[in-house]
């Protein structure tokens, strides 16, 4: 059976069920004293003395959600759940029962799993468990989920919004936003906008952004990143002409990239500034040609990368790609050579192959082979043409033309760069001829003549031994092999040049190829012939370049086209140049300047001579005294950007001049009467209402105060105002303050030479030591001396012990006395007493002796004599403060109070070298034996005769001079014996 928690049974109750015991039940535990009264720990856990032993507590826990979420659980038997404060759910089980768990849905929170032992892992919310035998806790483990979106500041409807991505596990994203476990990353990749580039994201975390993406990581919270943007111009690339299956594989498109500072650029797409430069490189695209750069006005090119410099406006370019195909020819039943060739420009061809553009055509020629003839030509979308040739025609994928050849003899006419059909006729019995061949007997005859083709030069004959000629028929006689003959044509092209507009300028056409027949602006002559144009511009025009697409592409006035392939139309481009400019009204009120940032553009003052359309910003500059007041001239007068500038002049399509207007400068210049009188104000027209004039830039006002009974005018504050009360050459408005005061006595504090006064009155101090008093007032001076300085005395006035000047009746002006503080500077010696010498170059120095006093901060230099005592040393000045030393020389260059200097003098020592000789010789000193501490002794070993030797020196505080005479004993320290060492040479 199972047990209630709060007695669980009536039989229970009788026993004495307690609170207490009811409260441990089913809580974590170590040792039975935990559980108290009638409760046993088992398992962990603490279980009624009834249930132990036969029964289990199972508790389901929430860990990582907000308090008060709690299990729910679901019965399938008699268990006993219940919700317990701090505890989670406890459910009592008798042995064998099952129980479900079920962990709930909590907003803003992913359920991770169940965790815990016998039975407690799971990842799913219900966890069912079954035969429970013993008590254990199961935690449903949850994780918080936060909210990470991205925004757009000032869209318009229809335009993009922000894509929010993640690599996070468990990450839910939906257009602009994510959800992702806390701590997870999202990244927001913001739109591109034209006329904008993105300034940033703002928001708590936002900070990480590139370009026009920002990646959020770690976020304990929900995160709103709001992407702002700036004006700007947009320059965009974009591709056509590519398959979208291939251009979606690209590892890489257009790349814009600006060097301009604050250019914004990803991609395909550049942000920039107005006036800035941006490049555009398409990449090389496998069985593409790029054709070139089409678009807006800036967007020609043939290169890869396309420079547009100096941008003001938005522009697209478009990427032209066009695709290629390989067209190529094989042989069957014979090694034959197979020739393939292409009229298109941008045909490559070699050998058997050909790789051409989209829609155009190859021509291929199957050559001879000893023993066999062609006899067809097979492969889709491969057309037989006369005699050897087969075509493949606007060809859309790649080709494979297979020539089969049979055992026999042949004569094959071939007609080459054009269509036609060879004649091929024989008269040897048995020949078959058609469609420019003739199949004979070996030893026969064929005669091949080339057709008359119009627009198409005949050339000649080319091939196979037998089949050179200049004449239209060529005849092989005892042909024992088949024959390949080729009829080479020249296609006839047209040439022409165009003036736009007609009115721009003059254009020509000319050629010294072969065959050329030219007049004026156009040319016909044979493939492979070089034109050349030529284009002038007439007056008030300006030559901008080529286009007609193809070879018809150039910036120069001159352009070749060689080898020509094709009829072109190729239009020299003129625009007009037009004048812009601006003028100035009244006359030397101002000057205007014309501004236009194109190199074609000349600018010169006022004036821009430019292409028609072409903008041009006016910039009106006022003169001294002017202000600029409006455009006129130039457009309608209710244009209301002829009130700003600079002006800009948009798109002027002929001479335009656009007139500034300046009006003089006026100026309000008012008069403010402080307490105590009254103030007015006239310029030369008369008085001024309520004290405030109008007056014209250089103008002049006079203004009036008149100060009340027991008050006297101060002056003027705030503006620059004669003592006659005029306010001259005015160049800004003004407004000028009279102040009066009440009549005082002026009391002035003057320091003289050697210190600094103060004056107060009333606790306040006063300007420049200089009060206003009221009669019988008092002031309270200060005098401070300067360094180097003692205050001495108050002349001028009568002032107190205390600084006080009292019974104040009239000016007054009181003089502070300072005197000049004096020091001494005084040498003396240490060790023996020195005759020390006390100077200064100071004024007014007082010098005797080793002393000398001198003003405060002045010098004064201490000298030792230059030989010093008999049997001391003069070892320098001991520390003094603030002196330098010169040798026997201390000089104390400001002296700033009084001490002495010591010069420190050492007693020598005197020091004896004896010197002795042992054996057949003498030894001496060099000189005197005896030397001061320190100093040295040149000692020498003189033998007897040649039949003596010197073995060397043995001195007694053990210096090694070895054999050396003379020897010197140096840095003498103690009295020492030396002995010179002889010997006698044996005789032999």
């Amino acid at each position: 059976m199972k047990f209630p928690f709060a007695c669980l049974v009536a039989l229970l109750a009788l026993a004495g069920c307690s609170a207490s015991r009811s409260d441990e039940l089913g809580s974590e535990c170590i040792t039975n004293r935990e559980c108290g009264s009638g409760s046993v720990c088992e398992s962990g856990h603490c279980t009624s003395t009834e249930a132990a032993g036969d029964g289990a507590n199972i508790t389901g826990k929430v860990a990582g959600a907000p308090s008060g979420v709690a299990i729910d659980s679901k019965a399938s038997g008699d268990e006993v759940c219940e919700q317990r404060d701090g505890k989670g759910l406890v459910c009592a089980l008798s042995p064998g029962d099952k129980l479900t768990l079920i962990a709930p849905v909590v907003e803003g929170y992913r359920f991770k799993g169940w965790t815990g032992k016998d039975g407690c892992t799971s990842s799913e919310p219900t966890l069912k468990l079954s035969k429970v035998q013993r008590s254990t806790t199961c935690t449903a483990n949850y994780v918080k989920r936060v909210v990470v979106t991205g925004t757009v500041e000032g869209t318009v409807e229809g335009e993009a919004s922000v894509i929010a991505s993640s690599n996070s596990a468990f990450a839910s994203c939906e257009g602009a936003s994510c959800e992702v476990d806390v701590g997870g990353t999202v990244v927001l990749a913001a739109p591109e906008r034209d006329g904008f580039r993105i300034a940033g994201f703002e928001g708590e975390g936002c900070a990480a952004r590139t370009g026009y993406r920002v990646t959020v990581s770690d976020a304990e919270s929900d995160v709103t990143c709001t992407a702002s943007y700036v004006d700007s111009l947009t320059v965009r690339g974009q591709i056509q002409g590519v398959a979208p299956e291939v251009l979606r594989a690209l590892p890489v498109q257009i790349v814009a990239s600006s060097p301009a500072q604050g250019a914004l650029c990803e991609g395909q797409v550049c942000a920039i500034d107005s006036g800035n430069s941006v490049t555009l490189t398409a990449p090389l695209i496998d069985k593409y040609r790029f054709r070139g750069w089409t678009g807006d006005t800036p967007c020609l090119g043939t290169e890869l990368a396309i420079q547009l410099d100096d941008v003001t406006t938005n522009v697209l370019c478009t990427a032209d790609y066009v695709a290629r195909f390989d067209v190529s020819g094989e042989s069957e039943g014979a090694a034959a050579s197979i020739s393939a060739t292409s009229e298109n420009l941008f045909s490559g061809c070699d050998g058997a192959h050909c790789d051409v553009d989209s829609g155009e055509s190859v021509t291929l020629h199957a050559g001879t082979v000893d023993g066999y003839r062609l006899k067809n030509w097979t492969g889709a979308g491969c057309e037989p043409l006369s005699g050897a040739s087969a075509i493949a025609r606007d060809v859309t994928s790649d080709v494979v033309c297979t020539a089969h050849y049979v055992e026999g003899v042949s004569v094959t006419g071939t007609v080459i760069n054009a269509e036609g059909d060879v004649d091929a006729s024989s008269d040897t019995p048995g020949a078959d001829c058609g469609r420019g061949s003739c199949a004979i007997d070996v030893g026969g005859s064929v005669t091949l003549t080339a057709p008359s083709l119009p627009g198409r030069t005949f050339l000649g004959w080319t091939g196979d031994p037998g089949c050179t000629s200049n004449t239209p028929s060529v005849t092989l006689d005892d042909v024992t092999t088949s024959k390949s003959c080729n009829a080479t044509f020249a296609a006839r092209y047209t040439v022409t040049t165009r003036a736009v507009p007609v009115a721009g300028g003059q254009v020509t056409a000319t050629s010294g190829s072969r065959n050329a027949a030219c007049s004026g602006p156009r040319c016909e002559v044979d493939e492979g012939s070089t034109v050349t144009l030529n284009a002038t511009a007439n007056p008030d025009f300006r030559f901008t370049g080529w286009s007609g697409g193809g070879p018809c592409m150039g910036s120069a006035p001159r352009l070749d086209l060689s080898a020509v392939k094709a009829s072109v139309t190729c239009s020299a481009t003129f625009v007009a140049r037009i004048k812009v400019g601006g003028a100035v009204t009244p006359a030397n009120t101002g000057t205007v300047t014309a501004r236009q940032l194109s190199l074609s553009a000349q600018c010169a003052g006022p004036v821009c001579t430019v292409d028609a359309g072409t903008d041009v910003v006016l910039t009106a500059t006022a003169s001294t005294g002017y202000e600029f007041s409006r455009w006129t001239g130039c457009g309608s007068s209710f244009n209301p950007l002829l009130g700003s500038n600079p002006l800009p002049v948009i798109g002027p399509t002929s001479d335009t001049t656009c007139t500034a207007t300046f009006v003089k400068k006026t100026y309000l210049v008012s008069a403010v009467a402080g307490s105590g009188g009254t103030v007015a104000a006239s310029t030369g027209f008369g008085g001024c209402p309520n004290a405030v004039c109008t007056v014209e830039h250089g103008g002049s006002a006079v203004l009036t105060a008149t100060p009340s009974s027991g008050y006297d005018f101060a002056g003027w504050s705030g503006c620059s105002i004669s003592t006659a009360g005029t306010v001259g050459n005015v160049t800004m408005p003004q407004t000028c303050t009279a102040s009066f005061t009440k009549i005082k006595y002026v009391v002035t504090a003057v320091a003289g030479p050697g210190g600094q006064v103060t004056a107060s009155t009333g606790g306040a101090q006063c300007a420049s030591a200089r009060c206003n008093v009221d009669e019988n007032g008092s002031v309270q001076l200060t005098a401070t001396a300067a360094v180097g300085y003692d205050f001495a005395s108050w002349t001028g006035c009568s002032v107190s012990a205390g600084g006080t000047v009292t019974g104040v009746r009239t000016a007054l002006t009181c003089t502070a006395n300072f005197s000049k503080e004096r020091y001494s500077l005084t040498g003396e010696s240490t060790g023996v007493a020195v005759d020390i010498r006390a100077t200064s170059t100071s004024p007014g120095n007082q010098c005797s002796g080793k002393t000398c006093t001198v003003d405060y901060g002045t010098n004064v230099t201490l000298t030792v004599p230059a030989t010093d005592p008999q049997g001391f040393r003069f070892d320098g000045w001991q520390a003094c403060t603030g002196a330098r030393v010169s040798g026997r020389s201390l000089t104390v260059d400001s002296l700033t109070s009084s001490y002495t200097c010591r010069a420190s003098y050492t007693a020598l020592r005197r020091l004896t070298v004896t010197v002795a000789s042992s054996g057949p010789g003498t030894a001496a000193c060099s000189g005197s034996c005896t030397v001061y501490e320190g100093e040295s002794v040149t000692i020498t070993a003189t033998r007897r005769d040649s039949a003596s030797a010197f073995d060397g020196w043995t001195c007694s505080d053990g210096r090694a001079l070895g054999k050396t005479t003379p020897a010197s004993v140096d840095n003498l320290q103690q009295n020492i014996t030396c002995t010179a060492n002889f010997s006698d040479i044996p005789l032999l």
